[in-house]
């Protein structure tokens, strides 16, 4: 009777060790992010962006069901960012320049779009089946670390092609392209603007980031708000040059020339320093005669406009007026400018607008 009540306890005993190993043995097929204590040290809130998943295992739906599961995992942990986003930012770009001159509104759909997208960004998706319980469970994760690099080099490139073509406007602004150059500005905006969705996500997941290019976008558009300043001035003319009358002076055709430049919106400056151009006028009496009753003359103009950045002559021209008469030298030689102006506003207009665009 012993014997046998020996060896029912050992069956007994057999058995419990037999369902503890099994237990064990289930216990240790669980993925670290089923066990509370692993996923606390593996997958800190700090440092990951997580979610979970679980459904009934049907049969014949094991891999399907997985899969599909882990998608669904997938998708709540980027719901789960987009909340932390709207929460956390205010979705202003907050790149603008000193003044405040430059500010754009992000696009809340575009952010949603940009931050799903990222999540992919070496995400990690797993699930279990718990074949006795017939459930299946997912889990999807992302480090955050990842999250900002991704927005990070996003940033980069958008504000490094921010600055090449800064550069090639300022290029253009030397080279008095000033369309071409405005058209490069404005582009180097948009640069600038695709970056600030960016930045909104990078600062949403990590506050304390310093890739967010915020100082750099800020000295971009100060730069841009300065050679937009310096472009639309316009043309400012300075008017010189000499006009004589038998070797006497006299003040005809300059201030015409004056006159027609600020009726045609062109700013007439009264200091070189100031001048993006300088017209040069060059008058004289030519061809004079004279017989029993009058003095005839035609006058003789020259005039060049050089663009002082460039230090090239952009216009060269020579007038030839018609003979004129009046009863003295003086009276005749003022008859000939006057008569010559006309001319020779019809062939500086046309380069005067071209270059007061």
């Amino acid at each position: 009777m012993n014997k046998q009540f020996f060896i029912l306890l050992l069956l007994a005993l057999a058995v419990f060790a037999f369902i503890g190993c099994a237990s064990t043995a289930q216990q240790a097929e669980l993925p670290c992010w089923q066990k509370e204590s692993c996923l606390a040290t593996t997958y800190p809130e700090s440092q990951w962006y997580f979610a979970f998943a679980e459904d009934t295992i049907r049969n014949g739906q094991n891999v399907a069901a997985r899969e599909a599961l882990e998608k669904q995992a997938l998708g709540r942990m980027i719901e789960t960012i987009i909340v932390n986003v709207s929460s956390q930012s205010s979705l202003k770009t907050n790149f603008h320049s000193k003044d405040g001159s430059s500010s754009e509104e992000m696009n809340f759909a575009n952010a949603i779009k940009m931050s799903a997208d990222a999540e992919l960004v070496n995400s990690f998706t797993d699930s279990y089946h718990d074949a006795k319980a017939k459930k299946v469970y997912a889990f999807a994760a992302v480090r955050k670390a990842d999250l900002v690099s991704h927005y990070a080099q996003k940033i980069e490139s958008a504000l490094g092609e921010a600055q090449r073509t800064i550069e090639l406007a300022e290029q253009m602004a030397k080279a008095d392209r000033k369309k071409d150059a405005l058209e490069k500005l404005a582009n180097s905006k948009k640069h600038i603007a695709t970056a600030a969705p960016y930045r909104n996500l990078l600062l949403a997941v990590d506050a304390k980031s310093n890739l967010s290019g915020s100082e750099q976008a800020s000295k971009l558009l100060k730069d841009i708000a300065a050679l937009q300043i310096e472009l639309e001035k316009g043309t400012a003319v300075f008017v010189t040059g000499t006009e004589s009358i038998q070797e006497q002076a006299t003040n005809i055709i300059i201030p015409k020339l004056q006159t027609m430049l600020s009726e045609n919106k062109v700013t007439v400056t009264e200091k070189q320093e100031e001048a993006s151009h300088i017209l040069s006028i060059e008058t004289r009496v030519c061809n004079a005669r004279a017989d029993e009753h009058f003095h005839y003359a035609s006058a003789c103009i020259k005039a060049v406009l050089t663009n002082v950045k460039t230090g090239k002559n952009e216009l060269t021209i020579t007038v030839n007026g018609r003979k004129e008469g009046g009863l003295n030298e003086q009276d005749a030689g003022e008859r000939a400018f006057k008569s010559a102006f006309p001319e020779l506003w019809s062939k500086i207009k046309d380069k005067i607008m071209e270059i007061n665009l």
